[in-house]
């Protein structure tokens, strides 16, 4: 197979796994929409049988229709947890409007130009940038070395080819030759051009709205020790209570479930990216021998591609190789091996 069929390969499975998101997302908000009407019928039923109106409330309550289908009902369901998800989206999205330089430095890189560097190394980073710009036809991104960084890593930042920025770990620099730093550059070019962090914010965005949704499941069941002190001291309130309990368990059991099935199909989605990403990077090189190299260094090395930053976590879906130990799937890079492997279908894993 060859590497620009590879890319195709990749982007037809991106979009298979995002059409499994969004249908992931859709059955999130319908199983909302049923246990939320089945809690209405029961509330409706409480507050009968606390007014002592069996013959008219409870009628009510126990003929609701709690399997029917209500327009306006879904559209209410589907608009709160499209504003719960959006929101968070938005809001993500604004605390990086500074762009990849931003990112760039929450996790301690420093900027390098021409009229400021520090010797060979980044001379030749800057040289390799600037190579890679050309034969992938986009913009020089803004450059960052990672200074505390001793593992061989990088990632690319930014919503968009203006302000996009790369930054190497100091590890990469000092340890890869100049054709391996070569395809590890053009690999996080990759991300740039396809917009990768841009469809990893919103993927972020939307996993972070099911989240919130578990929480505020978890926090209705605890506040039921308030709601018993209140019918401590009022009486009655028994059907208050089992209302209450079951929004926040129902809030909690679909919040927990579509974050199983979320963060999985994400890490899937990330896999491939990296996938499209080591293939284009030899679309740009000519070179697979390099990007290949620098892989073996980080299967090979003692400091391997760990990263010290606070926010490591979060850059994890950005960088060149997580680093991590997670299982194979929730990880959002694939095996070291099986991508050198792609690159170099002789290499015996020595």
């Amino acid at each position: 197979m060859t590497f620009f069929a590879r890319q195709e390969a990749a982007r037809r499975k991106t979009r298979v796994l995002l059409a499994y998101y969004m249908t992931a997302v859709m059955l999130i908000v319908c199983a909302f929409y049923f246990a939320s009407r089945a809690i209405t019928a029961l509330a409706l039923a409480s507050a009968g049988s606390r007014q002592k109106v069996a013959g008219e409330l409870d009628g009510a309550g126990a003929s609701f229709p709690v399997l029917a289908w209500d327009p306006f009902w879904m559209l209410v369901t589907a608009g709160v947890s499209l504003a719960v998800i959006g929101g968070d989206t938005l809001f993500r999205r604004a605390s990086l409007a500074e762009g990849g330089a931003a990112v760039a430095r929450s996790a301690g890189g420093r900027e390098i130009n021409p009229s400021d560097n520090d010797g060979f190394l980044e001379r030749r980073l800057l040289n390799i940038v600037e190579e890679v710009a050309l034969a992938s036809g986009i913009p020089v991104p803004r450059v960052f070395v990672l200074e505390d960084e001793p593992g061989i890593n990088a990632f690319a930042s930014g919503f968009s080819l203006r302000d996009s920025a790369v930054a190497v770990t100091r590890g990469a620099l000092e340890r890869l030759s100049r054709e391996e730093l070569h395809g590890v550059v053009a690999h996080e070019f990759s991300h740039i051009k396809n917009g990768d962090m841009r469809l990893n914010s919103w993927l972020l965005g939307i996993l972070f709205g099911i989240l919130v949704t578990s929480i505020a499941g978890r926090f209705l069941m605890h506040s039921l020790r308030f709601v018993r002190v209140s019918r401590n001291r009022k009486g009655g309130g028994g059907g208050l209570v089992l209302v209450v309990f079951l929004s926040g368990l129902a809030l909690w059991v679909i919040g927990s479930v579509g974050i199983l099935f979320a963060r999985l199909i994400q890490a899937s989605v990330s896999r491939q990216r990296e996938f499209l990403a080591d293939a284009s990077a030899v679309q740009f090189t000519r070179n697979p021998a390099g990007l290949a190299g620098a892989l073996k260094r980080i299967g090979a090395s003692g400091y391997g591609s760990a990263m010290r930053c606070a926010n490591r976590s979060e850059l994890s879906h950005m960088l060149f190789s997580s680093g991590t130990k997670l299982s194979s799937l929730f990880s959002s890079h694939p095996p070291i091996l099986t991508r050198v492997l792609q690159l170099d279908p002789d290499f015996t894993g020595d």
